[in-house]
């Protein structure tokens, strides 16, 4: 039983209040632990009290959710998302890694309007919310323009969702005079706007991440202009790399952030299915995350997820959704 008086916001007529009742709870807290038939009261926007049983004293202007046989718990993180591709999901599942990058890379992606990348992200962070996922990480590479990146923030936004959005660089193929994408360092002036903007803080329900093309995707000045840009504006850095059938444009890299100081618990490697042991440790060591995206890595055939291998050497995996 709960006294009143020590729930926050109880006596306040204006505050908005649920009740999760009959669940068995989850709370991931181990001072709580884990509690059958358990009751969860939410006033306002903040957990206010776990327990059994919890007395409302015949309050009438509660709402109630009975949650008898459900599992009531945090909500889940994803940390790797293109919710950009919401719309185009189910069209790629069965094609090959290089069908993906020419047919959605190559040729999708200069069709896609703003307009088109709002209702893609609004859709894509509802539906996360829907499943239970209340953090995301928004790893954002359609972005031609200032428009396409201010487009993706807005659905953010709008959902309602906790986001990291994770800018990152078109894969076009390089028109006329243009250089191919592996040799296009990250845009200082596009991070700046965002991050002296509307993502200047890093306590908002929105931050701001880069996503690098990184050494699975671009030569090695870009891999370095790209990881101290990151570090100049005060950002995590994410990219795609170590996974088989991703050719390394920048072998050892790894090691050779590490030799210049620049791998550290900013950074985070998506997939890394092909690297060793020791470059898995030397992030992990680091405090850098690995990123695990299952059911992509089997379906595109990047290798094994390196789940265990990450558990075994000390570190704790994050996942993600990917496509």
């Amino acid at each position: 039983m709960f006294d009143q008086e020590t729930i926050p916001g109880w006596g306040d007529e204006f505050m908005a209040r649920t009740l999760i009742k009959g669940g068995w709870v989850v709370s991931m807290d181990d001072a709580i632990g884990d509690i059958r038939e358990g009751d969860v009261l939410i006033v306002d926007d903040k957990i206010a009290a776990v327990g059994r049983d919890i007395d409302v004293g015949g309050a009438t202007d509660i709402e109630v959710i009975e949650a008898a046989n459900m599992i009531v718990c945090p909500g889940m993180i994803n940390m790797h998302e293109h919710t950009w591709q919401t719309g185009v999901r189910g069209v790629v599942s069965n094609w090959t890694m290089f069908e993906y990058s020419q047919l959605m890379h190559a040729t999708a992606v200069p069709h896609f309007t703003p307009a088109d990348v709002r209702i893609a992200n609004l859709c894509g962070a509802l539906n996360q919310l829907n499943c239970g996922t209340t953090t995301m990480f928004d790893w954002h590479h359609c972005n031609a323009t200032p428009d396409h990146s201010d487009a993706a923030i807005d659905s953010l936004e709008e959902a309602g969702i906790r986001a990291v959005y994770g800018h990152g660089q078109t894969k076009t193929n390089p028109q006329p005079g243009e250089a191919p994408f592996s040799e296009r360092p990250h845009s200082r002036d596009r991070v700046e706007r965002l991050r002296k903007g509307r993502l200047a803080s890093d306590n908002g329900l929105i931050t701001m991440a880069i996503c690098i093309q990184g050494p699975g995707f671009s030569v090695w000045d870009c891999v370095e202009h790209d990881v101290r840009l990151a570090r100049d504006m005060g950002l995590r850095w994410s990219n795609h790399t170590g996974a088989l059938g991703i050719p390394l444009f920048s072998d050892n890299a790894v090691v050779r952030l590490d030799d210049l100081g620049l791998l550290g618990p900013d950074a985070d490697f998506v997939h890394a299915t092909n690297f060793t042991d020791d470059e898995l440790k030397l992030i992990i060591d680091r405090g850098g995350s690995i990123t695990v995206a299952p059911e992509c890595e089997c379906n595109f055939g990047h290798g094994n997820p390196v789940t265990g291998r990450v558990l075994e050497l000390g570190g704790t995996p994050s996942f993600g959704i990917d496509l």
